[in-house]
């Protein structure tokens, strides 16, 4: 007996002893710390990027606090935006005096990423209110319903928000579920998702999609953010997305915003976090980082991505691009949590 237990705690020691020994996550890979740099670079002491007519853009801010967060890099302008979009929620979530469930699905995200609680951020309830935008009764019931860009991107984007809460009610728990199991119905027979809602009755869609590779169609960035949704919920697809990921990749490796159409970095990126998220491996992310501006670059412009080459074969800089890049080749599917190890900055050394 007392060899027995003897044997039981050194067993137990030495499970301490690897678990207090065991390596930290090896940081996000260089690329990903380059384009965050170049990013953190273009935000203003407030917390905030600005658009061409000189305003602050919020949706282009939050998402590059999210890329921020998911490549460790830049934890102070993190913050700064992190603390300008809880000052700005209804700026940019609400329209037509209605929330919106894709922005705050964002918001969520970043409140996340930067270590906050997406129910206590700025004095909002950013899980809540996309909660209360679900249709409760008739053929979209299930939905996140969205004043201006209503659909399966949105409402993903807003599941996707939900994924980052800290706590479900019971009643939350039931609405999250509802709304897992429509956008599972909304998946086309043949795996991708297209933007525009079907009618859906005792859980099953009542129209077919329209034909992949038509204007209506299933896209990458739609499908790609729902399958994220799902995966995120711990929900699988009703089918085969991988498949479907894998059939609308063009030939030179990358995806466009339709299935194989050329390359874009945004379509890349999404795709990319997409099947990681769903457990799959990829080597798309070489499609993705010819698209990065390196050291044969203007000085000014390395680490970011352009969002496709030029047609005169230029790579420009692209600030949206280069923040939906970050996350998929750090290698990090959404939700993201404040990171535990940072750099101020991490330059493209030339």
């Amino acid at each position: 007996m007392r060899r027995t237990l003897a044997a039981l705690l050194a067993t137990c020691a030495l499970g301490a002893t690897a678990h207090a020994t065991a390596p930290a996550p090896p940081p996000p890979p260089r690329e990903a710390r380059w384009a965050a740099t170049w990013l953190a670079g273009r935000v203003k002491p407030g917390g905030y990027v600005t658009a061409l007519d000189g305003k602050p853009d919020l949706a282009t801010s939050v998402v590059i606090g999210i890329a921020l967060a998911a490549a460790g890099v830049a934890p102070r302008t993190l913050d700064a935006i992190a603390a300008y979009a809880a000052a700005h929620v209804d700026d940019y979530a609400v329209a037509n005096g209605r929330d919106r469930p894709g922005a705050l699905g964002r918001l969520a995200l970043l409140a996340a990423a930067s270590g906050r609680d997406p129910n206590a951020f700025g004095g909002h309830r950013l899980v809540d209110r996309i909660l209360a935008t679900q249709t409760s009764v008739g053929p979209e019931a299930g939905l996140f319903a969205d004043p201006v860009y209503h659909g399966t991107f949105s409402h993903a984007l807003g599941l996707l928000g939900v994924s980052a809460a800290r706590a479900l009610t019971a009643d939350q728990r039931a609405a999250r579920d509802r709304a897992i199991a429509w956008l599972r119905t909304q998946q086309c027979a043949d795996g991708g998702w297209q933007q525009a809602p079907r009618p859906v009755l005792l859980d099953l869609a009542l129209t077919e999609c329209a034909a992949t590779g038509s204007a209506n169609g299933p896209d990458t960035n739609t499908a790609a953010f729902a399958a994220q949704a799902l995966a995120a919920h711990g929900a699988a697809p009703a089918r085969d997305a991988l498949g479907w990921f894998a059939a609308a990749r063009n030939p030179q490796g990358g995806w466009g915003y339709a299935p194989r159409a050329a390359t874009d970095a945004d379509s890349t990126a999404l795709v990319v976090q997409a099947i990681g998220a769903l457990g799959g491996t990829t080597d798309a992310t070489k499609a993705l980082l010819v698209l990065q501006i390196r050291c044969s670059g203007a000085k000014a412009d390395r680490g970011a991505f352009a969002y496709q080459r030029g047609a005169d074969g230029k790579l420009r800089p692209n600030v949206y691009a280069t923040a939906e890049a970050v996350p998929a080749v750090a290698h990090k599917p959404f939700p993201l949590t404040r990171p535990a190890a940072t750099v101020a900055r991490a330059p493209l050394p030339c």
